[in-house]
């Protein structure tokens, strides 16, 4: 028998693949000197700018943490990897398909190096085989020179057929060394395994209630925190920064070029109505590995 693993990521997540494709790393940075963001449930306001420790709606903005969930159990991931190496295979395709690739020229235009990132974080994954299956997000931002891009800030990875009615789960220090099982999970339906990892700040659920829109041209400096992850400073953190335009329907919720089946993913457990929270703050977004 086999199953399907489901990993859904929220909140700031990069996703990094290898420079020779045969991974990709999930970096979480440290919220530690990042510009402060009005709380994800304040008010958002056109024209203020984020520079006071309060943010601009006055409401406190504290670190993010990692935190691993599965059914009703969860464990704290902060300062360590969550590898999934020993599952096997590869990456299905390049920079993961749909998220915004800041090493793009018109954007940082830098790469990151995975091995020397590793202070900057508050926890990271690492995945081999499987793909983005499913990614979600519902607000359309503007950016001095790029187009109008919408930001994923749910994101979920699928393994299709493992064998096996079991999982075990491997933890390591935060660059990758000394990995040792922890914990294992065994298959509730018959079908799939579903874990959720979010990086928030404390106190925050993933499920939460929705963001009120922010005011169009309102420029959140939360982006600032994936700025520390490339290998040089980022000169003019202000011209990538993202501004609100508008609200759709946003990203499409299936990847077409997706490693599971049309047929498969209709038996997957995705539920996107249920995760529009997290619209305006900590999205995921990719990068390029030096």
């Amino acid at each position: 028998m086999s199953f399907n693993l489901e990993i859904e990521f929220t909140g700031l997540c990069m996703f990094v693949p290898t420079a020779d494709g045969s991974a990709v790393h999930v970096l979480m940075p440290k919220g530690d000197g990042m510009a402060a963001h009005p709380a994800h449930h304040g008010t958002h306001r056109a024209g203020v700018e984020d520079t006071t420790s309060t943010g601009s709606t006055g409401t406190p903005v504290p670190h993010h943490l990692a935190r691993l969930t599965f059914g009703r159990a969860s464990d704290w991931i902060d300062g360590m990897t969550l590898d999934f190496s020993h599952l096997g295979g590869r990456p299905h395709g390049p920079v993961p398909e749909g998220l915004l690739n800041l090493s793009k020229a018109t954007l940082v235009n830098q790469k990151v190096n995975l091995a020397g990132v590793t202070g900057q974080l508050n926890s990271r994954v690492i995945l081999r085989g499987g793909c983005i299956s499913h990614h979600y997000g519902l607000a359309r931002w503007n950016f001095e020179n790029h187009p109008p891009a919408y930001l994923a800030h749910w994101v979920t990875w699928t393994v299709p057929d493992i064998a096996g009615q079991e999982l075990d789960l491997y933890r390591a220090n935060l660059d990758g060394t000394n990995a040792q099982p922890f914990r294992t999970i065994e298959v509730d339906d018959g079908k799939t395994i579903r874990l959720l990892v979010h990086h928030l700040p404390r106190g925050e659920r993933p499920h939460g209630p929705t963001e009120p829109a922010p005011n169009v041209g309102w420029a959140d400096h939360h982006f600032h925190g994936y700025f520390r992850l490339f290998s040089k400073p980022v000169t003019d953190p202000k011209r990538i920064t993202p501004r609100f335009l508008d609200k759709g329907w946003g990203l499409p919720t299936t990847i077409p070029n997706s490693c599971v089946s049309v047929e498969k993913r209709s038996s997957l457990a995705f539920q996107p109505w249920s995760i529009e929270g997290r619209t305006y703050t900590c999205w995921a977004v990719a990068a390029e590995a030096e």
